[in-house]
């Protein structure tokens, strides 16, 4: 019977759920302008590669003065018409002159940051210009009205039918025919190959900007009065964005003809909906769950051409010189200024009344959620924008647990474990597509949480009030008391989030920041690594949400807004994404600067100072503070002893940026590999151990590989064994599919068809990093490596393969393994002649040394079976002797089998056992060294018959 009813309940609300022609047709017209819209967002992503934030504001600033223009200064229609698409499109120009452009060297997220800075700054720009405007929004003139049944077809939503059609066409006759459009296209299609035929990447992608920013002015023109905006400065901007880049994701960033049918279909949806429901909320929400399954549905990123953002370049200092990290104050400073920072905020909190420690309590809250922001974002470079979303929800489970069966202490717990489940099930989609996709689903998250999820009953409804707040028996109803409480959860929060930053778990996100394929490459795993780091960041931002919520009497819908999201990413970001005390430096300016007696304008000009300061000093406050750092260094670099001169130092093989000193040969490693490290090796880990094995047994076998790019054949039906312990020497030339078989084999690129089989385990549907933690390890051809870790870092890094690290140990600051990794990483720091670098970040590393810390790395990790794409790639000619000395060393150390891609014919001659040799991803050859140099289609392939060619090497 309880069956019968639930279906005839079920039916009941199928057919109450109404659905009129005439919604559709108002839905589809509304759409049309939300396809322009994120038609937008797409050119400027096309170009740029990144989402402009302040799309929405550009529009909305451009409206306000149009309607000052109509309104107030009596101009006709279509010429503030045309006059506020001007300036929507200098709006657009402006923010990629000013803002992209100053910061195209470093990581794309500041750029993104920046367009919210600018949107800030735009909308409280234009609130003030607008000030209390009420009167009705300008509707375009010229056009009839009429009904479709109870539909009223106004003047707008004419204007929208007539005039969309015409936009689209002119943007497409653009695009496609134009000079500048075909420009436009090809710079963002290929800045490099746009560049050398004459075709400005800088010029189009202003051009690209200019057009997004006069079509968002298009779309605030038409789309404001069509849904019933007054005219005032206040708008729904964050609520017009989040439909075009919802419309856009669908889109996957690209295809305009679907941009155009995805805004209809939004459009229409939003317009049922409506009819269905008399608030908004429904419609974010089916908003959110539609950016989320259009992730979901897309397949992830594989393959070469993936964008490395400059992580350096927010770095604020560089490490202590050698030579300095035994002076006391200089090791200690850092926590030194932690202490320092800690006795002004008990100072403060003793100084403080009530209602200046609930603004001191509100500061501190605030930089705790940043923390989770600085864990997300800036070790692991995944920008998220609804940490306070995330909060606002872990707080109200707080207060409902305290009210309920629990206690205030148990309430924060619970806020902390509410906020890791839901930041992980948010990061679930965007680990599908890599970028910036993660601030689309958490920005549309933070929109459906506060339109929608809050005002449930059964969340917070209409308002939650606290009816206790003792912990330990000790009452915190006063906001002094409470103070201490949240300065005590900072503290916490603050040393764990830097245990973490400065342990194996920190490295590895950092890895995976900088360089995916590397950090995969090194065994480590990007989906079990961020969805810790997911969790993490929700637990701190639902702390901060659960002692948020229970700072307060009374809870309300309206204690959390969307902007809330925004401001915590900027101040994390504009403290400094370089230091664990970013975002506490970040909440002082942001959280502190506005309890001053501004108005609108002085609002504004704190929202333009800190973008200004991160346009100038990307590495935020943190950056302005670094001269005194380095003031400091230098005075105690002067007035300190000098540093002992290195003993043995010797650069293995150089590029000519690193000088080399002293025995310059690679003989010297072979001897210290043979009598150290391999004892070293066999202390750590028995197992390592060399086996003797049978000739002729096959490591790995590829059998009928194939991979098609397009209409390109990268790999065609390629089978090989690769016989253990031998060096399988692999050449053709360029756009032979030697490096594409390479991804394939290292599980970076998947096959077409065929398998990989690797210790008799097929390993076809491996990800990369399993297949490395299992020893089939590559090399990469420019040794990139991880930008902003140290040489000695990045040894350690290596070491996960054999001595993973554990995500409690690294939260609680355990530091036996820390210890036993970095003993082991100095030995082979120093067998490799690097302890001058050890210190030194990559960044600053020249091609030769990068190498030779990458065979550290190499050994740290002690592979079954190495491939190595192009060793001598940007090393000096006459060191490519040496490098073959050795990498004999090595292999001859390690026991390994080696597969190598090189092009320089003496040095994969002498390494190698065998040679393959490749042609338009197929193999011509396979055999002796001198029988496949000598085969006459290698030679006409390879050097184009030129025999003598083919025996001339540096």
């Amino acid at each position: 019977m309880s069956n019968v009813s639930g279906v005839a309940a079920l039916s009941d609300a199928v057919l109450a759920f109404q659905f009129y022609p005439e919604y559709v047709l108002r839905g589809a017209i509304v759409g049309l302008t939300y396809g322009l819209l994120a038609l937008g967002v797409v050119l400027v992503f096309r170009s740029s590669n990144i989402i402009n934030f302040a799309h929405g504001e550009i529009g909305l600033f451009a409206a306000v003065i149009f309607v000052k223009l109509v309104n107030h200064w009596h101009f006709p229609y279509w010429i503030g018409f045309a006059v506020a698409l001007a300036i929507g499109a200098a709006g657009g120009v402006i923010a990629e002159v000013v803002l992209v452009r100053r910061l195209r060297n470093a990581p794309r997220l500041m750029s993104v940051v920046a367009t919210l800075g600018f949107g800030a700054f735009l909308g409280l720009f234009a609130a003030a210009i607008a000030g209390n405007e009420t009167s009705a929004f300008p509707k375009p003139t010229g056009f009839p009205t009429f009904k479709v049944r109870t539909f009223f077809v106004s003047q707008p939503h004419v204007a929208i039918v007539v005039l969309s059609p015409l936009v689209m066409l002119a943007i497409g006759v653009f695009l496609r025919s134009s000079r500048t459009g075909i420009g436009v296209r090809a710079a963002a299609a290929n800045p490099e190959a746009a560049r050398m035929a004459g075709v400005s990447p800088a010029r189009m992608s202003a051009i690209a900007w200019g057009l997004a920013g006069a079509l968002s002015a298009y779309t605030a023109l038409l789309v404001r009065p069509a849904l019933g905006f007054a005219a005032t400065g206040t708008t729904n901007a964050p609520g017009l964005l989040i439909r075009a880049l919802t419309v856009a994701v669908i889109a996957r960033m690209s295809s305009i003809p679907i941009t155009l049918v995805a805004g209809v279909a939004v459009g229409v949806v939003e317009s049922i909906l409506q009819l269905n429901y008399n608030n908004g909320g429904p419609v974010e929400v089916a908003l959110f769950l539609a950016a989320v399954t259009a992730l979901m549905v897309q397949s992830g990123r594989r393959g070469r051409g993936v964008v490395r953002d400059n992580w350096a370049s927010l770095q604020p200092w560089s490490a202590l010189p050698a030579s300095l990290t035994r002076h006391p104050l200089l090791r200690r400073l850092g926590w030194i200024m932690a202490a320092v920072g800690l006795v002004g905020a008990i100072g403060f909190g003793l100084a403080a009344n009530n209602e200046q420690a609930s603004v001191g309590s509100l500061l501190l809250r605030t930089a705790m959620i940043g923390l989770s922001i600085f864990l997300l974002t800036g070790l692991g470079g995944q920008l998220t924008l609804g940490q306070f979303g995330i909060a606002s929800i872990a707080g109200a489970c707080a207060i409902r647990f305290v009210n309920g069966p629990g206690e205030f202490a148990s309430a924060l717990v619970v806020g902390g474990i509410v906020g890791a489940l839901i930041s992980v099930l948010l990061g679930i989609p965007a680990l599908r597509v890599r970028g910036l996709m993660l601030a689309v689903t958490t920005l549309a998250f933070a929109i459906a949480t506060r339109s929608w999820l809050t005002s449930q009953p059964w969340m917070i409804g209409e308002g939650l009030t606290l009816e206790e707040r003792t912990l330990f028996g000790i009452d915190l109803s006063t906001d002094r008391r409470m103070y201490w409480v949240v300065l005590v959860l900072l503290v916490v929060v603050f040393i764990a989030v830097r245990n973490i930053s400065r342990s194996g778990f920190g490295r590895r996100l950092i890895a995976l920041r900088d360089n995916e394929d590397q950090a995969r490459a090194f065994t480590v795993s990007s989906v079990r690594t961020l969805l810790a780091a997911y969790g993490a960041s929700g637990f701190i931002a639902g702390l901060g949400g659960a002692v948020f919520a229970l700072s307060l009497t009374r809870l309300g819908v309206d204690s959390v807004k969307v902007d809330d999201s925004i401001q915590v990413t900027a101040l994390a970001v504009l403290g400094g994404l370089g230091i664990v005390a970013g975002p506490i430096l970040g909440a002082l300016y942001i959280i502190g600067l506005p309890e001053l007696p501004l108005d609108s304008l002085g609002l504004a000009a704190t929202s333009l100072g800190w973008l200004v300061l991160l346009l100038y000093v990307p590495s935020g406050i943190a950056g302005l503070v670094a001269p005194l750092r380095n003031a400091l260094v230098r005075y105690f670099k002067k007035t300190g002893p000098e540093a002992a001169p290195a003993t043995n130092q010797r650069v293995l093989i150089s590029d000519g940026a690193d000088q080399p000193v002293q025995e310059n040969t690679g003989v010297v490693v072979s001897a210290a590999l043979r009598e150290r490290a391999a004892i070293a090796a066999v202390a750590q880990d028995p197992s390592s151990v060399v086996r003797t094995v049978g000739v002729g047994e096959v490591i790995c076998r590829i059998n009928k590989v194939s991979k098609r790019f397009g209409g390109v054949v990268a790999v065609d039906d390629v089978s090989v064994d690769i016989i253990r312990g031998e060096t399988l020497g692999l050449i053709g030339p360029n756009g032979a599919g030697k490096t594409t078989l390479f991804e394939i084999m290292g599980g970076f690129t998947t096959a077409d068809s065929g398998s990989i089989e690797f210790e008799g385990r097929d390993v076809t549907k491996l990800p990369s990093n399993q297949r490395a933690s299992a020893g089939l390890v590559r090399s990469f051809q420019d040794a990139p490596l991880f930008a902003t870790l140290t040489v000695r870092d990045t040894v350690r890094l290596a070491h996960e393969r054999l001595q993973p690290t554990g995500f409690w140990p690294s939260l609680v600051g355990v530091q036996a393994k820390e210890r036993r990794v970095a003993a082991s990483a100095d030995d082979l720091i120093e067998m490799m002649g690097l302890q001058s670098y050890a210190r030194k970040s990559v960044s600053d590393l020249s091609t030769g040394t990068r190498r030779i810390t990458e065979l550290a790395c190499l050994i740290a990790m002690r592979p079954s079976l190495l491939l190595l794409d192009e060793p001598s790639s940007g090393i000096a000619q006459r060191e490519t002797e040496k490098l073959g000395e050795l990498l004999r060393s090595i292999k001859a150390h390690l026991g390994t089998t080696v597969v190598v891609i090189e092009h320089d014919i003496s040095m994969i001659r002498s390494l190698s056992d065998r040679l393959i040799a490749m042609e338009s991803g197929r193999i011509i050859a396979v055999g002796s060294p001198a029988a496949v140099l000598a085969n006459a289609q290698v030679i006409s392939s390879y050097l184009g018959g030129d025999q003598t060619a083919i025996e001339r090497s540096g």
